[in-house]
């Protein structure tokens, strides 16, 4: 075993750790993607891919699995738990098919700059395997210039998106931002989700208690949302939102029920 795939493995281990912890402590379901609408990943990961399963894909497409992407298929599991709505399934989605052509692209592609013939179209060497919302999807490069390569295909544009594990990553500082926000919050509101009318705590005295910066949503005066005077403030990588009088006076503290945290 080389250097590199300890690493990995010994990553994908510690990531199922880590969905165990996100899975408490998102009690209010402030993590885009983990339960949505009845869906979601819940934190879940499917069973593991057998040696065997693996050996017969590259046997049938002419070439190893991505590095980074066959431990996570052996070590935590077929799909799951992770960025959007997590990683579809290896069986469902990819194992069945091949993916002989190779994806001919090094960088971005827009759309409105290829034919409608140009197979860039049909995404050769690319295994889709994830739903980021509002139309666009994720896969990885399996056979091109850069097998182990994320890919975005956005409405207009396919663009490039580093490796799993730093696609993976950035999604794990993004919720551990959050929850422990969330946290702070919590310990605030003694676990409700809403606060009323705090008890002399202006602006600075909430920033201080969760030690990071805010910014004014600038939202005075819609009286469908809040009183005239009343101003919205949210606070970096906290799921919440906070209203506050002409005088910094926080008057209500709300945390998102869903999808804050993306």
């Amino acid at each position: 075993m080389s250097a590199r795939e300890k690493l990995c493995i010994e990553y994908w281990q510690d990531l199922i750790g880590k969905l165990k912890k996100f899975d408490v402590l998102d009690d209010a379901e402030v993590v885009f993607g983990a339960r949505t609408g009845g869906g979601g990943h819940h934190y879940r990961r499917l069973p593991i891919v057998t040696d065997q399963e693996i050996s017969d894909f590259e046997k049938n497409n002419g070439f190893e699995l991505p590095l980074e992407y066959r431990t996570y298929l052996q070590t935590f599991g077929a799909g799951g738990g992770g960025p959007y709505y997590g990683l579809y399934d290896f069986r469902k989605y990819i194992l069945p098919y091949t993916y002989k052509e190779p994806f001919p692209c090094t960088e971005e592609v827009w759309y409105e700059d290829i034919d409608d013939d140009d197979p860039i179209w049909e995404h050769p060497g690319i295994a889709f395997f994830g739903d980021m919302g509002c139309g666009a999807t994720f896969g990885i490069e399996l056979n091109g210039n850069s097998p182990g390569r994320l890919w975005v295909d956005w409405a207009d544009a396919c663009s490039p998106s580093g490796t799993l594990i730093e696609f993976y990553q950035k999604w794990i500082d993004k919720v551990e931002n959050g929850l422990e926000r969330y946290q702070l919050l919590k310990s605030l509101m003694h676990g409700e989700k809403r606060l009323d009318r705090p008890q002399g705590m202006t602006l600075d005295d909430l920033a201080s208690h969760l030690q990071c910066d805010y910014r004014d949503w600038g939202m005075t005066g819609l009286s469908t949302l809040i009183q005239k005077g009343e101003r919205w403030v949210r606070f970096d990588k906290t799921p919440a939102r906070v209203v506050i009088d002409e005088n910094n006076v926080v008057l209500s503290i709300e945390v998102f029920d869903k999808c804050s945290i993306n």
